[in-house]
């Protein structure tokens, strides 16, 4: 029996993989170790089935993160609301992205490869594209804008991540622990040497954290209103 074989007692009932059932296996690896930790043979040995098993579902792992990723915009419902103007609109649709990817961070390397986008993932960037283009943004910037809304979400998300929350607090000492805390236990952070940032630090922590998320959205769409002024 080969290495990649499961045990003739373990082995799983013929016809009871599925892609779902794989998805579900691949969704686990990713949450308990790392995206990159999702190959097919380790999903083989989760699922007690060989990697030619995976591969009568699946041609490649690229078409299982694929997959993998588009179940998690659909299953995030970022499109899911309706608001009285744009701008509230690409408020609570990037909100809604972060807070998915706040919670589940292991999607957040995805967003960074070159994966072929899903039924999901197309329908957002088509809605998020039709509305920035109506409310006035050149057909020829609104690909730009979207790619910055995005970058500022992911990063948000990302540092949320690994920051945690910062306690909030006026005692000074609980607030120097709470701050060195959030932000990684900066080596060279004093609040007698840097005042400004002792005092700034944690509504810059909580900012990045998402408390603030929305300011930074508004910064952005304050530029785009300006493009949209200068048309009018």
């Amino acid at each position: 029996m080969s290495p990649e074989e499961p045990s003739p007692r373990g082995r799983r009932p013929r016809n009871s993989l599925s892609r779902p059932t794989i998805l579900d296996a691949a969704k686990k690896i990713a949450n308990i170790e790392t995206v990159a930790e999702v190959t097919i043979r380790k999903l083989a040995k989760e699922l007690d089935v060989t990697p030619m098993a995976i591969y009568r579902h699946f041609d490649n792992k690229a078409e299982i993160l694929s997959e993998l990723l588009d179940e998690f915009i659909r299953e995030a419902e970022v499109l899911n609301h309706s608001e009285n103007s744009w701008e509230e609109w690409i408020h609570s649709t990037y909100e809604k992205m972060l807070v998915a990817l706040a919670a589940h961070p292991y999607f957040l390397p995805l967003l960074g490869k070159s994966l072929i986008l899903g039924p999901s993932a197309v329908e957002v960037t088509e809605k998020v594209l039709n509305v920035l283009i109506a409310a006035g943004i050149k057909r020829e910037h609104a690909s730009r804008a979207f790619i910055t809304l995005m970058n500022y979400t992911i990063g948000a998300a990302t540092t949320q991540s690994s920051m945690g929350n910062v306690t909030r607090t006026k005692d000074s000492t609980l607030k120097e622990k709470s701050i060195k805390k959030s932000a990684g236990n900066m080596k060279y952070f004093s609040a007698a040497n840097h005042p400004t940032l002792m005092d700034l630090a944690t509504d810059m922590a909580q900012s990045v954290a998402g408390e603030h998320f929305h300011h930074g959205i508004e910064y952005i769409l304050a530029g785009f209103k300006t493009e949209i002024a200068e048309k009018i």
